[in-house]
């Protein structure tokens, strides 16, 4: 199991999700708060028109940034698939940028077989190669967890039910090595990071 030390971000408020499902929002509260912008986690819900879904597939990432672009003009939300460990060390490093992450949660005796989960990355150290994260699941949130970067990577990736905009069929994709991150709106990552935002994709 994964240990606990000292917080980095101190202005990232560490907050517990609201339910099971709610852990997409709750990262999302957890960076605008970040920002300086208190938002609840199911005003997210609603904004994304999820409601009825969050139950059984959650939030996938495109959901989340379109409820960022519904509730939070001011704030731009960065995702990118495929990322990698220099990535998040140089977002977090050289950016001085927490970073969420979609993932296969840690949970041990707490798992129910679903392990899809969202939470931010706050520390890496390639030195030691380990990294801490933000984790709002109830029996973690308050005290970041440390994982060793191979165990982390391991885990980084999950599977989506999305539906196709015209045929509204859905289909399984597979989200592999997704960050994701909120900024003021005057910010901006440079190309060579490859950052996308959810409004160039609608």
């Amino acid at each position: 199991m994964a240990k606990t030390l000292s917080k980095p971000f101190p202005k990232l408020p560490r907050l517990k999700q609201k339910t099971w499902d709610h852990c997409g929002p709750a990262v999302l509260s957890m960076l605008a708060g970040f920002l300086g912008t208190k938002i609840a986690q199911d005003r997210f819900v609603e904004a994304a028109g999820v409601r009825r879904k969050l139950k059984k597939h959650g939030m996938n990432i495109l959901e989340l940034g379109l409820a960022v672009t519904k509730l939070l003009p001011q704030y731009r939300f960065w995702y990118k698939a495929n990322a990698t460990v220099a990535d998040l060390d140089r977002i977090i490093n050289h950016y001085h940028q927490p970073v969420g992450v979609e993932w296969q949660g840690d949970f041990g005796k707490y798992s129910d077989g679903d392990d899809g989960h969202y939470s931010i990355i706050t520390r890496v150290n390639l030195k030691t190669k380990s990294l801490q994260l933000a984790d709002p699941f109830s029996a973690f949130a308050g005290n970041d967890r440390t994982f060793t970067i191979p165990n982390f990577v391991s885990r980084w990736w999950d599977y989506n039910e999305i539906a196709h905009p015209k045929t509204k069929r859905k289909h399984k994709v597979k989200d592999h090595h997704m960050t994701f991150t909120l900024t003021v709106g005057s910010r901006k990552f440079p190309r060579i990071l490859k950052m996308r935002q959810v409004k160039e994709d609608k």
